[in-house]
């Protein structure tokens, strides 16, 4: 009998299967089991891609927070991907589980992930991918092959004895607030308002510190490497404001844009000898006069700091390169037809070497005990 290739995800999904069923013993229903047993058992689910049992598990306030549908786009321990990459990103994703740390009403379980890097992986794809559908094949030919960065870290399961059998903790209402507190700090990050992106991390960060949920830690780990990232753009903003002048602006034109409203539309060149994660433009309203009537900030060019599904074939700009742009002018039709527009660069961010997730900025979670 031949048998299969060892390397194909599939082979790898039966086995991570196997190896979590032998190491849940027997498979008993939750009802009854312990705090172990519960939580091998949504693994074993997660893996085999039961996610309805997976949402039943989940306790009293994370099922009120949220439905199904809800579940499916952040399902606790999983890939932090879209739908189309789900199943391949978590059948390359391990588990293992250790010992319980058990009390009459909460369990806290530690969990040694490995998964792909994502973050790291895409930017590695990007930087040799002209657009997209280039990107998204030679990720999935890199899945199927299993050459791809991974991330090992340690995690927790937080389990609650609630109606008589142990539920898992997913933490979605807080994770709700992180959410909205994660969409202000990416604005003000592309805003260069470092000071106030990195208050939103920090605050984060602290709420993360005192909670208990499972795949807290992996959260931590994801807004600390932002962190970082914000904090090295933070650092080198006297030396990107210095750099201004070498990105050099090209054969400017003002036209209608595809949506029919007025843009303008030229080239993008940097002069310089770094290479640029963001680049900023402002177009400025003078009167006949000279005065200064208006102003509006475009970002044709911003790498994303966090993972885009394969979606944006974006490395960073580098020295010597030249990128066409074209931005939709917002100002007021009485601003535009009484004022003479001036484009300049405004702002960029200086391209950081892409460091892989690093240690996490609040108390690992292994640290905490069931109270």
């Amino acid at each position: 009998m031949k048998l299969p290739n060892r390397n194909n995800p599939r082979w790898r999904f039966l086995c991570a299967i196997a190896s979590l069923c032998l190491m849940a013993g027997c498979w008993r229903g939750r009802g009854g089991a312990g705090a172990e047993a519960a939580a091998r058992n949504y693994l074993v689910a997660l893996k085999s891609g039961d996610y309805q049992t997976c949402y039943r598990m989940l306790a009293e306030k994370d099922l009120l927070h949220g439905s199904l549908g809800d579940f499916l786009g952040q399902i606790p321990l999983a890939p932090n991907v879209d739908q189309r990459w789900f199943d391949q990103i978590e059948a390359a994703t391990e588990y293992r589980l250790g010992p319980a740390d058990e009390s009459e009403t909460q369990a806290i379980l530690p969990v040694q992930v490995t998964t792909p890097n994502l973050v790291l992986w895409e930017r590695m794809l990007a930087a040799r991918s002209k657009d997209r559908k280039t990107l998204r094949q030679e990720a999935e030919k890199q899945l199927a092959s299993g050459n791809f960065p991974c991330l090992k870290y340690e995690d927790q399961m937080v389990l609650v004895y609630e109606d008589d059998e142990w539920r898992l903790v997913a933490g979605f209402p807080l994770r709700a607030q992180i959410d909205a507190l994660h969409d202000q700090a990416l604005t003000a990050y592309h805003l260069l308002d470092y000071a106030k992106a990195l208050k939103l991390y920090r605050q984060m960060l602290q709420r993360l510190e005192h909670a208990r949920f499972t795949g807290r830690v992996e959260l931590a780990e994801r807004l600390g490497w932002e962190m970082k990232m914000v904090r090295s753009a933070a650092a080198s903003a006297g030396a990107a404001q210095a750099y201004l002048p070498r990105v050099k602006l090209k054969d400017v034109a003002a036209k209608p844009s595809m949506a029919g409203t007025a843009g303008m539309f030229g080239e993008i060149v940097n002069s310089g000898d770094r290479a640029l994660d963001q680049i900023n433009l402002k177009v400025s309203y003078y009167s006949s006069q000279g005065k200064l009537v208006y102003t509006e900030t475009h970002t044709p060019f911003a790498l994303p700091l966090r993972f885009t599904d394969f979606d944006m074939a974006m490395a960073p700009f580098a020295p010597g390169a030249t990128r066409k742009f074209g931005i939709r002018l917002t100002a007021p039709a009485d601003v535009q037809q009484d004022n003479k527009a001036q484009l300049t660069v405004s702002g960029v961010i200086l391209s950081q070497p892409p460091e892989p997730a690093g240690a996490v900025e609040v108390k690992a979670a292994a640290d905490a005990k069931p109270k």
